[in-house]
């Protein structure tokens, strides 16, 4: 009798364990949510997020309802070792988590792959202060000028 309880038992958590990769093994279509950039996104550096339009629905009997989720803004200071410099800039938490990931703000606005009309000039300044020149250097050390220049000499 207990085998036969058992029995029956394991043929249940067979089935069920069928069931379960039938089920949770399907595969699950990604589509890329589309984004809205409205004239603030191109003075600050939101790190690729955007504003998500989409409707909330409060209850079933009751119409459902535009509404736009927008990415908090901050202002933080930013500092640039190429150029030697503070920037205040207006961004988003996923901005500071990329330069975080990037090792520095400059690696940042060299190495990113999509550049956005605020970090063309920028980028542009980088690239021309990393050119050796006859100019005064930047930096009023020149050792530090030249650690600086080979550390993102691969950038040029």
């Amino acid at each position: 009798m207990l085998l036969l309880l058992l029995k029956c038992f394991l043929t249940y958590l067979f089935f069920l364990f069928i069931w379960f990769i039938i089920i949770f093994s399907q595969k699950v279509v990604n589509v890329q949510i589309p984004l809205k950039y409205p004239k603030e996104f191109d003075e600050g550096l939101w790190g690729g997020e955007g504003v998500i339009q989409g409707f909330k629905k409060r209850h079933p009997k009751v119409r459902r309802f535009s509404h736009f989720w927008v990415p908090t803004l901050y202002k933080r200071v930013v500092y640039s070792e190429i150029l030697d410099k503070r920037y205040e800039v207006t961004c988003t938490l996923r901005f500071l988590e990329l330069v975080d990931k990037h090792y520095g703000f400059d690696n940042y606005i060299l190495e990113v792959s999509y550049i956005l009309e605020v970090l063309l000039e920028v980028r542009y300044v980088f690239v021309e202060s990393l050119a050796p020149c006859t100019e005064a250097p930047i930096h009023k050390n020149i050792g530090i000028k030249e650690r600086i220049f080979l550390r993102f000499v691969s950038f040029k």
